[in-house]
């Protein structure tokens, strides 16, 4: 079966990350949605739509704009993770901290490009409906939807930045993870090394001859 992006990230448990208030970037997305939806009502957004109607496009479309920049943020971080990590580092990382520990942490970009791409067709679905001529949804409908718009961006927002910071810990592991790597293979030589010295040693004594006899010999 073929490793889709969605079945890595349904395997890694990503879905759960929209609602797990654990985290800053649900308590922040939370926060401010809940902030956002107070204010709309004490100004009564709903009932003087007209008046705030040339605002709400101009946000829309920008915020999709800057989602569209946000998407190659992303992308060039996968780009440089992926470049950075070498084979014998990630299989130390994954051998210290288990199988799909790099996996599970590269699913995190590619959850955040779904939401952002997702965010993209949507405010630009809804910079497209504030142009219609069609009357105006309800207010609890009106409420929702600014909630759960509100909600998703802030929380891509946030999410963004809290991949910045594991990106910064992950640079800081794959060197440390090199530096274990490089000590381990200085050690096998070295072991090596020691074996092949006592084998020679073992075969000079055998032999009854010296080190110089047997270089001779070889030449």
């Amino acid at each position: 079966m073929k490793d889709y992006v969605l079945i890595r990230l349904t395997r890694n448990k990503r879905w759960f990350d929209f609602v797990n208030f654990k985290n800053l970037e649900c308590q922040a997305a939370l926060l401010f949605a809940i902030v956002l939806l107070v204010v709309i009502n004490l100004l009564h957004v709903h009932e003087t739509f007209s008046s705030f109607l040339i605002a709400f496009q101009n946000i829309t479309l920008g915020i999709a704009q800057a989602l569209i920049g946000m998407l190659g943020f992303v992308l060039a971080g996968i780009a440089i993770i992926t470049s950075t990590l070498k084979k014998d580092v990630v299989k130390k990382i994954e051998q210290v901290n288990g199988k799909g520990t790099i996996e599970q942490i590269l699913s995190s970009f590619e959850f955040l490009a779904i939401n952002i791409s997702i965010s993209i067709v949507l405010f630009y679905v809804v910079y497209l409906m504030l142009y219609s001529p069609s009357k105006l949804i309800g207010t609890g409908f009106f409420n929702c939807m600014v909630f759960l718009i509100s909600y998703l961006f802030i929380f891509t927002i946030f999410y963004s930045a809290a991949l910045v910071s594991n990106c910064a810990k992950l640079f800081l592991i794959n060197n440390t993870y090199e530096e274990i790597v490089t000590n381990e293979k200085k050690l096998i030589e070295v072991a090596n090394e020691v074996r092949i010295d006592f084998m020679l040693n073992a075969l000079f004594q055998e032999n009854q001859i010296s080190k110089e006899e047997f270089l001779m010999r070889l030449d």
